[in-house]
């Protein structure tokens, strides 16, 4: 038997007791980054933080925490805090590379956190190659089941190679990004993604309450408008199109026309499962649509408030 199998891993799981509060936090936490309400999704991030840190001293063990400290990352970065956000994303890829076997390290690379700090920040890769280094070393050490902490983990690196814990976006090989929702990435497979469409000029007001609905079922948003297109971008059909085709659902609202039709209309060829919605104001007697919206095939399910939609979108996604 190799040495890698010699070191066993201790369970960083979250303890059943407190799963269901973590899961409450992480949705609200998830609908208030997507509906733009960062500093809310800080906090509730930084509880769910909390508690899972708490938790480890119940438990005499670690438990892994790189979900919160990703995800508030994510929040304070769209507030255009970098240097704290890239320190909060870091101290989650400590936390992913805690969280793989020993001599797996580069296992950490596939989450989410690796795939930020690489290809949105550029961040110096020297940094995640030495945070990997030296996480093995703990591993081999025999004090694993005492690395709880990311952030000595992570001080400790800063000295190392002589950097500023605290200006971290002077590690960013292009300088820091634009702030945007969607260049932060998507966190999901195609299967759990969702494309959000709608006439972008008129009636972008659906787009928060479709959202909403999408992360309460526990699926990713994918919205055209939130992708870095502009609206004038001469390509604009052809590049919403592209994120159409990576969902496998998406919810397009036509009660305004407009180059949303052109989504509804491939829809069926890219196999995407899709809801047609649209505002009436008594949809037992709804308005007529566009022919070639009502001639296509799909159903439309037509709301008075646009709170409705919410409902709409949870009764729609499995």
């Amino acid at each position: 038997m190799g040495f890698s199998m010699e070191i066993q891993p201790p369970n960083r799981g979250i303890p059943e007791r407190i799963r269901e509060q973590v899961a409450h936090l992480d949705r609200e936490g998830l609908v208030a980054l997507y509906v733009g309400n960062y500093i809310e999704a800080i906090r509730l991030f930084e509880e769910q933080y909390e508690l899972l840190f708490r938790t480890q001293d119940e438990e005499n063990r670690p438990i892994h925490k790189g979900g919160s400290l990703h995800n508030r990352g994510l929040a304070l970065f769209a507030l255009g805090r970098a240097d704290q956000a890239i320190y909060s994303i870091l101290l989650a890829y400590v936390e992913d590379t805690l969280n793989v076997g020993y001599d797996l390290e580069d296992n950490a690379d596939r989450a989410p956190a690796a795939n930020v700090l690489r290809d949105v920040f550029y961040l110096n890769l020297r940094i995640l190659r030495e945070i990997k280094t030296v996480v093995a070393k703990i591993k081999a050490s025999g004090q694993w089941n005492m690395a709880r902490d990311p952030k000595p983990i992570l001080k400790k690196i800063a000295k190392r190679l002589k950097f500023d814990i605290n200006r971290l976006s002077e590690q960013c090989e292009r300088g820091v990004p634009r702030v945007g929702t969607m260049i932060l990435g998507l966190r999901l497979p195609p299967e759990r993604r969702v494309f959000i469409g709608t006439n972008y000029d008129v009636n972008p007001g659906i787009i928060p309450l479709a959202k909403e609905g999408v992360i309460r079922c526990g699926y990713e948003p994918v919205i055209a408008s939130e992708a870095g297109i502009p609206p004038n971008d001469p390509g604009i059909h052809d590049k919403s199109l592209m994120l159409l085709h990576t969902c496998r659902w998406a919810i397009i609202d036509v009660t305004h026309p407009g180059g949303q039709f052109i989504e509804v209309e491939r829809a069926r060829d890219y196999g995407v499962n899709l809801l047609l919605v649209r505002q009436a104001l008594d949809p037992s007697h709804p308005p007529p649509v566009s022919a070639m919206v009502s001639t296509i095939g799909w159903p439309i399910r037509y709301y008075r408030d646009p709170r409705d939609l919410i409902p709409l979108v949870m009764g729609f996604l499995p």
